[in-house]
């Protein structure tokens, strides 16, 4: 393993924040200050507009809870302060994006001991291309890239000194991060079993754990509260499990979202629900429904639900090549395998590490694959995996620094005789 254990030195950080604030401003000027909201962007805005005008969570005048309240709360303050502005909130993915950057070159610092794995996770975060797209975006993926990114690091301070103290941080950033997307939990829980299963630094008492998961509870508590007061109802994040898990075994549109045959499809499962209520069903009866729906699909056909599945895997993790931007989509999955390759790399060498926490690259990986494997139920588009390549990229930061010693290795080929 490559061992410099230079730290990141003050000039250093200094240039790091310099660049991703430069970054931010590219950003906003690479937008128009009054473009057309598309996606899940008038969801959004709707929610944050009602939250101004003091009528709630509320979205066409009923009660919201489709998603988690993290970004329509901060959309809500820029839309306070800028108005209108698309500009304004590019300017707030920015910098979301930039504390994401900082975070993994402090996280490929840490792990591997290495201010070369900082440079280089600092440089790949900077120009990974989705997150320079989705930071044009009024939508959830920059900040809960961050969040990912702030409870990585506060599991790694758990894990290196496991005290009260830590284990009630890390359990609080796990509660913000599942307040701008629901798989947060997921992330701390594989965070947590895949450290306890190869870092004995993590098996701590069980009451540290304990504490991590109340924190994360009482993060969540208002919202919670909230939503029981609303819908009489245990909803500790948000809704919608129902519809994606529906969305993603439609054999019409092979498990994909597809604007044009969605409220068709949709359409067909509520009316029969509305059918066998005897009236309309309220959200939590919809989502059921579908959730239901969903289920008899691959009990009807499983061979058929297997090779969707397959084929949502691949869309999730790397990205779907067809005639469409043919050049573009191969040439982006190309750099994925090889951001994978690195990381494996990155991984094995770290991982005889046992005095620091080289362990943890592997630990980093394994949470992504848990991640990967429990999104692939539901999603299928792989904008919904890239908050956990940040992730990946830390570790393949650590990969590209072992690739010089690599080269080092190689013997010559000595030709002898007689």
């Amino acid at each position: 393993m490559v061992d410099r254990r230079t730290p990141l030195t003050r000039r250093a950080w200094s240039w790091m924040v310099a660049l991703v604030l430069v970054r931010a401003l590219a950003l906003v000027a690479s937008v128009s200050d009054h473009r057309p909201l598309t996606g899940d962007e008038p969801i959004y805005d709707g929610v944050a507009r009602s939250l101004l005008a003091g009528t709630g969570f509320t979205h066409h005048g009923a009660p919201w809870v489709m998603k988690p309240p993290g970004w329509v709360i901060v959309l809500a303050g820029i839309r306070a302060v800028a108005g209108d502005h698309v500009r304004a909130g590019v300017l707030v993915q920015g910098l979301f994006d930039a504390g994401t950057i900082l975070l993994g070159a402090l996280l490929a610092r840490r792990l591997f001991r290495s201010s070369r794995a900082g440079w280089i996770a600092f440089a790949l975060m900077a120009v990974w291309p989705p997150f320079l797209r989705e930071s044009r975006f009024l939508q959830t993926e920059p900040m809960f890239t961050l969040a990912v990114m702030l409870l990585a690091t506060a599991f790694v301070g758990f894990v290196e000194s496991p005290t009260m103290r830590r284990a009630a941080l890390t359990g609080a950033a796990a509660g913000l991060a599942a307040l701008v997307r629901p798989n947060g939990i997921l992330t701390l829980v594989g965070l947590v079993g895949s450290a306890y299963l190869i870092d004995r630094r993590a098996r701590a008492p069980i009451l540290r754990y304990v504490v991590m998961a109340l924190c994360c509870a009482l993060v969540l508590s208002p919202w919670t509260i909230r939503n029981a007061r609303v819908f009489h109802a245990f909803i500790p994040v948000s809704i919608g499990t129902g519809e994606f898990f529906y969305m993603g075994s439609t054999p019409e549109t092979e498990g994909r979202w597809d604007h044009v045959k969605w409220e068709g499809l949709r359409g067909r499962v509520i009316e029969a629900e509305t059918r066998r209520l005897g009236r309309t069903p309220n959200v939590l009866e919809q989502d059921h429904a579908l959730l239901v729906a969903g289920m008899a699909a691959w009990q009807t056909d499983p061979a058929t639900q297997f090779r969707i599945w397959m084929l949502r895997v691949f869309r999730l993790v790397a990205v779907p090549v067809g005639p469409e931007r043919f050049a573009l989509r191969v040439g982006f999955l190309i750099a994925i395998l090889l951001l994978d390759a690195l990381a494996l790399w990155g991984a094995f060498g770290a991982f005889g590490d046992t005095e620091g926490n080289g362990r943890m690259a592997a630990v980093f990986l394994l949470a992504v694959v848990f991640n990967a494997l429990a999104l692939s139920v539901f999603l299928t588009a792989s904008r919904y995996i890239e908050p956990f390549r940040a992730l990946m990229i830390v570790v393949a930061a650590g990969g590209a620094t072992r690739l010089p010693s690599l080269a080092q290795r190689k013997s010559p080929i000595v030709l002898g005789g007689t």
